[in-house]
């Protein structure tokens, strides 16, 4: 495959002479540019199908009655990465400009590169010759640069900004991402594998040894064989979950020191928590290292000298022959910014470096797309009036979606759809907090979807009168401690919103045990006094926890069923304990978020008239939640609060009954 680059507008042909035609064909493989875009004389580029939009859209957008707006059908092929604007924007909100792939044909818009098998060379590792062969090539001789082989950056940070870095090449075998040559390898099913810091797991206070530093940390010494022999390495880096289990920080390791079996960290890259130690017994792993490329579905790349090296994945337990590769050169496939009116129809986006697809502006539509193998996000959405349906996204380093709608500050709402996806395998490379859909939105829905497979949450982030209706959430927060397949926290503002008839099953951890916290996970998950959700007509089954109310104000739990949940409702009345800081007014953090919003004036006055009234009315106690007319069916003890407790937070619980002619579905994910 070529390396493309996009054609400027100013080196194309003239235009089409019939600049009102409502259909034009680009064919990447037969087509040509000097045609006039028919379905039997198509144009080559998808640059010149843009140039005919211009040219459309200024001889109709002053027209009162303009006609159809135009579709680009694209034939099977591999297009270069498309970049559009204002310029290339529809006329109407009900009209929209298509890019569409031809029925039954495959259009695939790349980021990346094909390396030509041919130069794939078998050769020992140069680290470990003893160990299996590699492939090798040299990047540089396809004009390939650093700038494009980029490089690791640390990542830290307990939110979805965790991912927004600058791009780094990343390598992917039979259109499925490899990950970077590590200690220890994955098990085969998949889930990670760990060393542990020296010492026996548990918090500090139950077991303070080693270590005590936020920059360094101990080894165990059965690992001495493995990690001492890093010391050869050019670009040593570590993954870990090194103060909590549900943050895990990507560091570079600035020197080995054997003799006393230590990892010390550069400081550039600094782990999570703002100086905590490190503590005994977390989870940790050797990244980017040459001499532990030894699995099929590993690679690693020089990224001053351009060599990669790579064991191409297994296709049913047999290695490819010849393997496909693709290396990530591009920042993004598609980039509509400050667009409008733009659907895009049936159409594959690969390889992105950085994020996939950047909507950008109102009335943005991906529909029935496959969005796979990207460097960090899937689908980043902002704006009014955007439609993501029907869609795959797999396989991203990060976040699966991203999305921006209204004004959380002025109750603008967003009026944006998200809406029966598939998203797995999301979180590849930084684990945590970044789930399936990322959301800051008001008056969107989020309806339909099915979110499985990942290390943490399937839905995460702030809303206001948002609704969350008959998604199907499966085997998330396999990695992580004190997380929700569905989480947001720490707001007394989000109001309005409803989780409403979804399922969620198999919301536990899998794999090697959470050593920190341990098993903590929860299918619905209202951290540090979020408050204001309904909770209706959800199934929960085969989960350690069903939902999780963590102090929260106005929250009504009512006919859901939870079927085989070790923990059905988890309620607790944290702000009058450990968190009475946030909630005391007038300068507690919820305090502080309600003066911002200025729940005293309109909007918030008018949408939301109690919050005005929080601070006389039991501020830090979890009142008027209403937990009523569940079921529960092969579960432990229902709730963790007492029934007294309840009546003392001002909360009612009534109604909620067993019963025991539960069937629960084993049927897997795959």
């Amino acid at each position: 495959m070529m390396l493309w680059a996009m054609t400027t507008v100013a080196s194309m042909s003239a235009l089409p002479s019939d600049v009102a035609a409502a259909t034009w064909t680009v064919d990447g493989n037969y087509g040509d540019d000097s045609n006039d875009g028919g379905p039997n004389t198509p144009w080559r580029t998808l640059a010149r199908a843009q140039i005919a939009i211009r040219e459309w859209r200024s001889a109709w957008e002053n027209s009162e009655s303009p006609p159809k707006a135009p579709r680009v059908m694209l034939r099977a092929g591999v297009y270069p990465p498309l970049h559009l604007g204002p310029e290339d924007s529809g006329l109407s909100p009900t009209d929209p400009v298509v890019w569409a792939a031809q029925s039954r044909e495959t259009a695939v818009l790349s980021a990346g590169f094909t390396i030509p098998p041919e130069r794939l060379a078998e050769v020992p590792n140069p680290l470990r010759p003893s160990g299996p062969t590699v492939l090798h090539v040299n990047l540089g001789q396809f004009n390939l640069t650093t700038a494009q082989f980029g490089q690791l950056h640390g990542a830290s940070d307990s939110s979805i900004s965790g991912c927004w870095a600058p791009g780094k090449m990343d390598v992917y075998s039979n259109g499925a991402p490899l990950l970077l040559a590590r200690h220890p390898n994955p098990f085969r099913n998949g889930t990670w594998r760990w060393m542990y810091v020296n010492g026996t797991a548990g918090p500090p206070s139950k077991h303070p040894g080693p270590p005590a530093s936020a920059s360094q940390f101990v080894w165990r010494p059965t690992d001495t064989a493995e990690v001492g022999g890093w010391e050869s390495e050019d670009d040593p880096w570590v993954q870990g979950y090194f103060q909590f289990d549900w943050t895990d920080t990507i560091a570079r390791i600035s020197a080995l020191i054997p003799g006393n079996r230590t990892v010390a960290l550069d400081p550039s890259t600094p782990t999570y928590g703002g100086g905590l130690p490190i503590r005994s017994g977390a989870r940790w792993l050797g990244l980017n290292l040459l001499s532990e490329l030894d699995s099929p579905g590993e690679f690693y790349i020089d990224r001053v000298k351009g060599d990669l090296y790579l064991i191409p994945a297994m296709i049913d337990g047999v290695a490819p022959s010849p393997p496909s590769v693709v290396v990530s050169v591009n920042r993004t496939v598609l980039n509509a910014t400050n667009a409008s009116n733009l659907r895009f129809e049936g159409l594959k986006f690969m390889y992105a470096q950085g994020t996939g697809v950047v909507l950008s502006g109102s009335n943005l539509t991906l529909s029935n797309c496959t969005v796979a193998n990207h460097g960090t996000m899937g689908v980043a959405a902002v704006g009014v009036g955007n439609t993501i349906e029907g869609t795959t996204v797999r396989d991203t380093g990060c976040a699966g979606i991203t999305i921006t709608a209204g004004d959380r500050r002025t109750l603008i709402p967003g009026r944006s759809r998200v809406v029966g996806n598939t998203i797995h395998n999301f979180g590849g490379y930084k684990r945590m907090y970044q789930p399936g859909i990322s959301f800051d939105a008001v008056g969107s829905t989020f309806a339909h979807n099915t979110i499985h497979s990942a290390p943490h949450s399937g839905m995460l982030g702030h809303a206001n009168d948002c609704t969350f209706e008959e998604n199907n959430f499966t085997e998330l927060c396999t990695e992580s401690g004190d997380a929700g397949a569905w989480y947001s926290g720490r707001s007394w503002a989000d109001r309005g919103n409803q989780i409403v008839n979804n399922r969620f099953e198999r919301i536990r951890n899998f794999g090697p045990p959470i050593p920190l916290q341990g098993q903590n996970v929860n299918a619905i998950h209202f951290d540090d006094q979020m408050s204001g959700y309904l909770v209706a007509g959800n199934t929960i089954v085969d989960c350690w926890e069903g939902v999780r109310l963590g102090g929260g104000r106005r929250v009504t739990i009512t006919n859901n069923t939870f079927i085989k949940v070790d923990i059905p409702v988890a309620f607790d009345n944290r702000g009058m304990t450990w968190q009475k800081l946030s909630c005391t007014p007038p300068n507690g953090s919820l305090f502080h978020e309600l003066a911002e919003d200025r729940v005293d004036s309109p909007p918030y006055a008018f949408a939301y008239p109690y919050l005005q009234h929080i601070a006389q009315e039991y501020p830090c106690v979890p009142v008027y939640n209403n937990i009523s007319n569940n079921r529960f069916c092969l579960c432990g003890s229902w709730i963790t609060a007492s029934a007294a407790d309840i009546a003392t937070w001002h909360s009612v619980a009534f109604a909620n009954t067993n019963y025991s002619n539960c069937i629960v579905d084993s049927t897997q994910t795959t």
